[in-house]
């Protein structure tokens, strides 16, 4: 039996690649504060003054590491999908 798997734990999981851990809230957590900060326009802003990444990543902008995840997402999804997985 295939399982499914939900966009919260897509997300976690490709998430963790690239977020480490946070000294307040979850890895889904990070993701959400990134979001927002691109949404009010500041996708050029270190990432690092957000929330915390893992070290060879600081410096990078919230709009590259929301590339990141985002992209590897979807080609997480694309792999689960070419498997024979559910996605919720």
């Amino acid at each position: 039996m295939k399982h499914s798997i939900n966009k919260s734990q897509r997300i976690n999981f490709i998430a963790g690649m690239y977020l480490s851990e946070q000294e307040e809230g979850t890895i889904i957590d990070a993701y959400d504060k990134l979001k927002e900060v691109f949404c009010n326009l500041n996708q050029y802003k270190d990432a690092s003054n957000y929330v915390t990444l893992w070290q060879p990543l600081e410096g990078s902008t919230v709009e590259t590491i929301l590339n990141l995840i985002d992209t590897g997402v979807e080609q997480l999804e694309e792999i689960i999908i070419s498997h024979g997985g559910k996605l919720d």
